[in-house]
């Protein structure tokens, strides 16, 4: 199909899809990492913490106040660890960064709880307890070989607000993919509707040249004659008639596989040239087409599509002849290397700026008015997608006129 095919555009979505998933996987790898890393930062400061607490609070330490005030200052009081610190008989002693003041449980409620009616605080604080062991196992101070309280701790608020980060990046990479897709989707809408539209105007145009010389054709015969014999106009009827079979057979070409066969590239040119010579007076104007061709290989064609890009590059030749009088020159040769044969279109037209020349290929760019901006796009997916070769602008400046070169290699010119 010319345009975007469906596989290429599955390929596209696989592509996406991929990305996708390698970013969200690269980026819980890593943040995987990460939380690791200050978990385990988080336990070496706290066994630190615990091993200070131990030696301010073991029965009969023996610090001076300076010792312990630093401890207190720079370590006890800057940790950000929520920590609860029990004595022996698991009864809480003092807190930290668990979101209970100290001063909300009173040192008898501690002492002597009522089972039957503990205060909120106090059941929290308890709860608070059974969830840090579950993250971490307590830690035991111990002064001598006696234990005389224990260190509950748990996870510091950068490394659980950390966790949910994978989640927060999976949320947004799917919703990348989403807005992907979507984006994807309306683009394609839209090239559908622009090919649409397009293809319709290029069979519009496609047929007027043949209907409007068959036309012509027809009021010569209704006439009085003229000075060309009814034997000639027949000729030239009948070629017109060919050519709309001819363009009939390319747009029910569209979708269908190509069909290659080894021909002369220069006799189909020269057929192209003649239909197009025959008719240049239609256009108003004094256009005269140079032929150059080299002795070629034969080439695998498809000899209905091959033809088609040509006239496209014609026409795009002929719509440039701002004057009243131009040339059209199509040249054939082999590279230098030989590797290649070099089709090339040139005009002595308006040209094209630098910005034209960028866009000329593009799908829908048009500088004519009522130009749908297929014409080279197409001749470019014919020769490049089915073809194997290169169609490019080889040459192009304001006033002086455009070169399009077609490049096929020499071992065929097709996918056979």
């Amino acid at each position: 199909m010319i345009g975007l095919s469906g596989r290429s555009r599955t390929v596209f979505k696989s592509y996406i899809f991929l990305g996708a998933v390698v970013i969200a996987l690269v980026s819980f790898i890593y943040t995987q990492s990460i939380i690791r890393r200050l978990e385990d930062a988080s336990k070496t400061i706290t066994r630190i913490y615990a091993e200070f607490y131990a030696k301010i609070g073991a029965p009969g330490a023996e610090m001076s106040s300076v010792e312990t005030e630093i401890i207190f200052e720079e370590v006890i009081r800057k940790i950000t660890i929520p920590v609860i610190f029990t004595d022996e008989r698991g009864v809480p002693t003092t807190w930290r960064n668990i979101g209970i003041d100290p001063d909300d449980i009173t040192r008898e409620e501690l002492e002597n709880p009522d089972p039957d009616n503990p205060s909120k605080n106090l059941d929290r604080l308890y709860r608070t307890i059974t969830r840090l062991d579950s993250e971490n196992d307590p830690i035991a101070l111990v002064s001598g070989r006696k234990v005389y309280a224990y260190l509950h701790y748990g996870e510091s608020r950068a490394v659980r607000e950390l966790r949910w980060a994978p989640l927060i990046q999976l949320f947004v990479v799917a919703l990348f993919v989403v807005l992907g897709f979507l984006g994807f989707r309306a683009i394609r809408v839209a090239e559908e509707n622009l090919i649409w539209a397009g293809m319709a105007k290029e069979t519009a145009h496609q047929l007027g040249t043949p209907i409007s010389s068959l036309m012509g054709w027809l009021e010569f015969l209704k006439g009085p004659g003229g000075k060309k014999p009814k034997d000639e106009v027949i000729s030239e009827m009948d070629k017109d008639l060919n050519r709309l079979d001819a363009v009939a057979s390319r747009f029910n070409r569209v979708g269908s596989p190509p069909r290659f066969q080894k021909m002369d590239l220069n006799a189909l040119l020269g057929e192209t040239v003649d239909y197009f010579r025959a008719r240049l007076p239609k256009h108003g104007k004094t256009i005269e087409i140079e032929e150059h061709f080299e002795s070629l290989p034969e080439m695998y064609i498809d000899r209905e599509l091959f033809s088609w890009a040509v006239e496209n590059l014609f026409r795009n030749s002929l719509d440039a002849m701002t004057e009243d009088s131009g040339t059209i020159e199509v040249r054939a040769t082999r590279s230098p290397s030989g590797k290649f044969v070099e089709v090339r279109v040139k005009d002595s037209g308006r040209g094209m700026s630098r910005d034209e020349k960028r866009k000329a290929f593009l799908p829908g760019y048009s500088t004519k008015k009522f130009g749908w901006g297929l014409g080279l796009p197409l001749a470019r997916r014919i020769i490049e997608n089915y073809h194997s070769g290169q169609l490019l602008v080889e040459s192009s400046q304001p006033g002086r006129g455009t070169c399009f070169l077609i490049r096929l290699r020499t071992h065929g010119g097709g996918r056979r």
